[in-house]
């Protein structure tokens, strides 16, 4: 180190900066082969930069409130042209966080004026080098490493640049995909289950106990939960079940497998952990609706396997068995000329007799003529067939059955026949249909979702998704979302369909289209119709509707018309209106606008409270920055001229003490322990106005590492008072560590002071209650009379003189201020001379996340 050390000092008090000169002047000529300083000194940022600009400074000394630039400002820009000098911090600011994070910035240490001594000063400036020559050495080892390690990568991050861009774009994709497929992948599973079963029951050769076992490994993937579902069926006693160490649970449901009226066995399916609950404890609705049709299904595939294992054991019994069974079934000849007909098969067909039906072609009962040649020509070619298709009978109206046709053979193997049997799974069919009404609702209510919670998201675009989703759930071409004004009652429609604006001769200019609120307090027309009832209401003539009032020239033709009013409790706000789908609507549809309905609502209640809280917001910012003004008022204004008086005290009494009369010592001393207890009240004045506008974001912190820290900081005052401090084990809380450590080290300190005859003893304790953690210091103090158990809790409030106990009277105020910024509340239980209790509440720390020491 060179023996001439150059100290650049950034000070704009004259006071400071004499103490400064005297400081290193002393430390120099202590001698100890400590280097000379040779000091420089400007009082503006400005003034700093054009010096540091012309070099040959080795470390800088500065204050961070300037005339030209506040602290966090100071601190910044010398850090930018400062480049490898060090920079050490000298300031009147006794602001913690701001200190923590000047030394994270890389400050090489922070002092505090009026708390520094020539030698400290001396050490601290010439650690402030050493460190900076370590630092750059480190640097310069750490670029030749860096260097060496990236010639050795750099061919391989070549290599794998190319395959990293196309695996990051395939994820991409691929996690955008299954995004969107996911919900109605948990549908059409459901579907899937289903078709599996009956294409298990229609392979030929599978026995009944292979359709069983094949059922129950369908079963689970087809459940919410599929990577905890099991599945078991019984049947007659046996059981087939999901997995070979199949065990069951307490969360379980089951449907009962009936043949002609007897319950045989059941099917059940069983989650092995517990679940969210859902409609059935952890199963959805649609899941029972799904079990059942299983079980019906079993029971029906069941009971045609007996029917037609008794055809093939007995001839005798072939009829009696064909005229009960629940099927349709018929024979007719090789050319398809039915010869046998069940009453089934009449039934499902509307006939009474069996005359009106023998004799005919099988074809003549077939809806599709194509698929019923198919068949018949499969038939013919020794070939079986199954599949699903949709009669018609007599009356014309449709049904959906499942066929399987097939040839009846001689006891010689020669063809006798043909046989087909019809399956009535119009029920099966509707489990279908509402399944699929259910995945394409989940879906469309799915899109509202992401504009319904975006901040982003305004009423224009979550009213147009609501408008495309509802006319692509129920096939409507026309149909308008609509907001009611709540002052004059005026329904005004942002939103319509672009065909509408067209079909009504809209204008560009005109978009805003207002429905007025009558002067009898009613609405007009059909569309007023569900807002002066407030019910939702579908006509599917709506020109026959009585409320109908026609439709203005150049307007659509108005076939089907639904509408649905909107409420915010009994208020209401809006209508959702659809207007001529491509058949009739019906209840589900009313039900499935009704709940887009219900997202509408909560979007305009989300953008109210939007609107309520920007307000508070920028209420709040204005509050804030008014405070944050008046804390750097206070914190440089006010101290300054207090800094300049302790300044020029402490350089009186360092060269006129004894020089003078007792009396100007002691007026010196009066001086200057003035100027240091205000500067004291001002700081902890600070400090309380700061905890909620300089506070950290509350984390998961550890509060025995904290107390640990804070007895760490109380060493000395600990040791001197021969206090022992214990304390149980402390939980994790959610907390600003640096708020936590103050509180826990003020409530301490507080005890060590207010101190009876006996060495202080203290214990910290905490315990549940809720979703709090209440903790408790307890003392065996002076204690605190009754009377003052709130009032000590109050700024500047003391109960003793300052000759008695020192202090600023400030410290419980600010650990009311800190427990309340947390969400607790703090209180004191004493008895004087016995000691004293403090009590304070903190939050419990969430589960995840790691805790902040």
């Amino acid at each position: 180190m060179n023996n001439i050390v150059h100290v650049l000092l950034i000070e704009d008090s004259a006071g400071d900066t004499r103490l400064v000169q005297e400081m290193l002047a002393e430390a120099s000529s202590t001698g100890w082969g400590r280097p000379a300083f040779e000091l420089e000194t400007v009082e503006t940022l400005g003034g700093a930069l054009q010096r540091l600009a012309q070099g040959g400074i080795d470390v800088i000394l500065s204050d961070l409130d300037l005339p030209d630039s506040r602290a966090e400002q100071t601190f910044t820009t010398l850090q930018r042209h400062s480049g490898q000098i060090p920079l050490v911090v000298l300031t009147g600011r006794t602001d913690e966080a701001l200190a923590i994070q000047s030394m994270r910035e890389g400050a090489e240490d922070y002092l505090f004026k009026g708390e520094t001594n020539s030698s400290l000063l001396c050490r601290t400036l010439l650690y402030a080098i050493q460190r900076q020559q370590i630092k750059t050495m480190l640097r310069q080892q750490a670029a030749q490493l860096e260097q060496q390690v990236a010639q050795r990568t750099a061919e391989l991050d070549q290599a794998n640049n190319m395959l990293q861009k196309e695996l990051a774009a395939r994820r991409q994709a691929e996690t955008a995909l299954q995004e969107k497929n996911r919900h109605l992948q948990e549908r059409i599973k459901e579907l899937d289950c289903l078709y599996g079963i009956s294409a298990l029951a229609e392979q030929v050769g599978h026995s009944l106990e292979d359709i069983l076992r094949g059922t129950v490994a369908l079963i689970p993937p087809a459940w919410q939960y599929p990577q905890v579902a099991r599945a078991r069926i019984w049947l007659e006693g046996r059981p087939f079940a999901s997995d070979d160490d199949f065990a069951p649970s307490t969360w379980c449901q089951s449907a009962p497998i009936v043949v002609q009226g007897q319950v045989l066995g059941q099917v059940e399916v069983y989650y092995l952990e517990e679940r969210p609950a859902a409609d059935e404890g952890p199963f959805l609705k649609e899941e029972r609706r799904l079990l059942n049709a299983i079980a019906e299904r079993l029971g029906q595939i069941v009971e045609r396997l007996r029917i037609e294992q008794a055809l093939r054991n007995s001839e005798t019994r072939y009829r009696s068995l064909i005229e009960t069974s629940p099927d349709a079934i018929a024979l007719a000849d090789m050319q398809g000329v039915l010869f046998y007909v069940n009453p089934v098969f009449l039934a499902m067909w509307g006939y009474a007799q069996e005359g009106a039906v023998l004799g005919r072609s099988i074809l003549d009962f077939w809806h599709s003529k194509g698929q019923a040649r198919a068949v018949l020509d499969d038939l013919q070619s020794q070939q079986g067939r199954t599949g699903e298709t949709v009669i018609r009978r007599r009356d014309g109206s449709p049904l959906d059955v499942q066929f399987s046709a097939s040839l009846v053979h001689g006891e010689g193997g020669e063809p006798l026949c043909l046989r087909a049997s019809f399956m009535d799974i119009s029920a099966y069919k509707r489990v279908q249909q509402d399944l699929a009404r259910e995945a394409a609702l989940d879906a469309a209510l799915a899109a509202l979702y992401a504009p319904l919670i975006s901040p982003s998201s305004s009423i224009k675009e979550i009213t147009q998704t609501i408008l495309e989703q509802a006319k692509a759930l129920t096939n409507s071409p026309h149909g308008y979302v609509s907001t009611i004004d709540p002052q004059s009652g005026d329904m005004h429609s942002h939103t319509l369909t672009e065909m509408l604006h067209g079909a009504c001769q809209i204008s560009e200019e005109k978009r805003h289209v207002i429905f007025p609120l009558g002067p009898d307090g009613r609405y007009g027309g059909l569309w007023g119709h569900s807002l002066n009832t407030r019910r939702p209401f579908f006509s599917n003539e709506p020109t026959s509707h009585p409320t109908s009032t026609g439709t203005p020239s150049g307007h659509i033709p108005l076939r089907r018309f639904l509408a649905v009013p909107v409420h915010l409790g009994d208020v209401l706000v809006g209508q959702i209106a659809l207007a001529n789908a491509d058949r009739d609507y019906n209840a589900w549809d009313l039900a499935a606008i009704q709940k887009m309905g219900t997202f509408y609502a909560l979007a305009l209640q989300r953008k109210g409270y939007e609107e309520a809280q920007i307000r508070y917001a920028q209420e709040l910012a204005r509050s804030n920055a008014e405070l944050e003004q008046f804390a750097y008022v206070v914190s440089h204004d006010l101290q300054e001229p207090l800094r300049m008086v302790s300044s020029f005290a402490q350089l009186l009494e360092r060269r006129y003490r004894g020089q003078l009369d007792d009396q100007a010592d002691e007026f010196i001393h009066y001086i200057s322990d003035g100027a240091n207890r205000m500067q004291q009240m001002i700081r902890a004045l600070l400090t309380y106005s700061r905890v909620n506008t300089r506070g950290q974001d509350l984390v998961s912190s550890d509060a025995g590492l904290i107390l640990e820290r804070a007895l760490r900081d109380l060493g000395l005052a600990i040791e001197e008072s021969g206090a022992q401090i214990t304390h149980d084990p402390l939980p994790t809380v959610l907390a600003d560590p640096i708020q936590l450590s103050q509180l826990l080290q003020n409530l301490l300190n507080n005890a060590l002071k207010f101190r009876g005859q006996d060495p202080p003893q203290v214990h910290i304790s905490a315990r549940r209650e809720g979703d709090d953690w209440l903790f408790s210091v307890r003392d065996n103090g002076i204690g605190i009379p009754l009377e003052h158990s709130e009032r000590i809790f109050e700024i500047f409030q003391r109960l003793h003189t300052r000759e008695e106990y020192p202090g600023t009277g400030i410290g419980l105020a600010l650990c009311k201020r800190i427990v309340e910024r947390h969400g607790g509340r703090i209180w004191v239980e004493s008895t004087p001379g016995q000691g004293s209790i403090f009590y304070f509440t903190l939050k419990d720390a969430p589960t995840q996340g790691t805790a902040a020491p």
